[in-house]
This record gives C-alpha cells, structure tokens and sequence, in this order.
C-alpha cells in the first residue's frame, strides 16, 4: 500500500516523494509529473490581496474579554452572551 501511494505521489511531486519514502525507508519511484501552468482562478494563496467584500472574520473571546474595539466593527448585533 506504502509502496502504491509513494507511485501516486511520484507523479505530483518528485521532490516530496524522495522526502517521504526516505522517511518511510522505501526507495522512492520513478515518477512523470505533468508540467502545469497554475491557474490564478484556483490559486488559495496569492501576493496580491484582493477584496475583502465577502469575507467573514470570526472573533474567539471569552467572557472575560474587552469587546469595546470589536463591536465597531460588525455589521450585526452581537449574541446575548456577548
């Protein structure tokens, strides 16, 4: 199964493969990566940040917690535990 998985990953990234099976002390296989242009449309991570619309901010406080610079910010009324 080791050995199947290690294929896989041969042919994702050849680099990563020789990492992984040293750590797993299997000789690593010989794999064909595709040669792929990334798509900006897919990327999760850029350089460029782009707009906030749409975003949502999750904010962990306990009860304890001074909420006076937060409450500003939000668009909507906060929870009755707040």
């Amino acid at each position: 199964m080791r050995e199947a998985q290690l294929r896989v990953l041969a042919n994702v990234d050849t680099a990563l493969c020789e990492q992984v099976a040293a750590g797993l002390g299997l000789p690593a296989p010989a794999g064909n990566p595709a040669n792929v242009t990334p798509s900006p449309a897919l990327s999760q991570i850029t350089n460029v940040p782009g707009p906030v619309a749409g975003r949502k901010v999750g904010v962990l406080a306990d009860a304890g917690s001074d909420l006076a610079g937060i409450a500003p910010s939000s668009r909507r009324p906060w929870p009755s535990w707040a």
